[in-house]
């Protein structure tokens, strides 16, 4: 099995989740922008590991380095 394939029910869910608040009558605005905080939040704790992790390369290599 191919970890990486991407499953049609992968894809749908977020969908069906946004469509069935929206039915329940919430507000489709606020859904919209939590959505959005929440991949702004992602973005930023993704760039922070990456950094993170650069800076351990460094200092592993700065420490290996004669």
């Amino acid at each position: 099995m191919n970890p990486f394939r991407l499953h049609t029910k992968h894809l749908l869910a977020p969908w069906l989740l946004l469509g069935a608040l929206l039915l329940s009558g919430c507000d489709a605005a606020a859904v919209y922008s939590q959505l959005e905080q929440m991949a702004a939040d992602n973005q930023q704790a993704t760039a922070v590991a990456d950094h993170q992790n650069r800076l351990l390369v460094i200092g592993a290599m700065a420490i290996s380095t004669p």
